[in-house]
Formats: C-alpha cells, sequence, structure tokens
C-alpha cells in the first residue's frame, strides 16, 4: 500500500510551492510558485498548538489529556489559477499558544496541492 501511494505522488503533476512571509511577527503575503489545468483556494488554517484538558468523568476521570494543533478557525484568503502568484493577507495576528498554516486546495474538492506551515516567531 505505501508503495503504491509513493508512486502515485511521484506522478502527479500538479503542485503548488507555498512560502509564508511574515512582517512584524503577522503573516503578510502568502506565495505560490507552480503549474497545475484547474484551478484552487487557498486556505489560511489557525489552530492552538497544544491544549490540557481535564476528564472530569468515566474511565479517565482525573487525568489530564494533551491534544495538539485543533484547528479554531479556516479562512479562504484567495484564488489560485494555477500560475505563480503572491496574496497578500490582511487583519491576521495569532495569540499566543497559536499556529497557522496554509492550505492550497483543488476546487474540485480534490486533493491539497500545496501546503506549508507559517514560520516561528508567528504570533
Amino acid at each position: 500500500m505505501l508503495s503504491a501511494i509513493r508512486d502515485a505522488e511521484s506522478k502527479r503533476k500538479d503542485r503548488v510551492g507555498v512560502d509564508v512571509t511574515l512582517d512584524a511577527g503577522t503573516v503578510a503575503k502568502v506565495s505560490l510558485d507552480g503549474t497545475a489545468k484547474a484551478p484552487g483556494s487557498v486556505w489560511l488554517v489557525r489552530f492552538i498548538k497544544a491544549r490540557e484538558t481535564r476528564v472530569q468523568s468515566g474511565e479517565n476521570k482525573g487525568k489530564a489529556l494533551l491534544s495538539h494543533n485543533i484547528v479554531t478557525g479556516v479562512r479562504k484568503i484567495g484564488a489560485w489559477t494555477g500560475k505563480s502568484t503572491v496574496i497578500p493577507v490582511s487583519d491576521f495576528t495569532l495569540g499566543a499558544g497559536e499556529g497557522c498554516a496554509v492550505l492550497v486546495q483543488d476546487n474540485r474538492q480534490g486533493p491539497i496541492l500545496g501546503a506549508a506551515k507559517c514560520p516561528a516567531g508567528t504570533s
């Protein structure tokens, strides 16, 4: 199965390089580089890096569970036409303990064509 997945991935032609640029600790712009036959949407995803939850009842009562990368928001920041482009981002600030990522998805509800985690120092 893993071999089949690697083989299919190596044959994919639609790939997008994603670069996230910061300005004063906030996301300022997203640069996309690549080509594709179909257009896509560019999404900015906000998440909580880690959160501890105390279990109040049940078999895990009294235990603390640690969850990571909990998505708290998804915002469409632009459209990708299949060519290299730069998308400016405004009004996006992260609070303490939050992170973000950028995803480029085929508009046919298809695969993720490119992705990048926001650089360290985003706050």
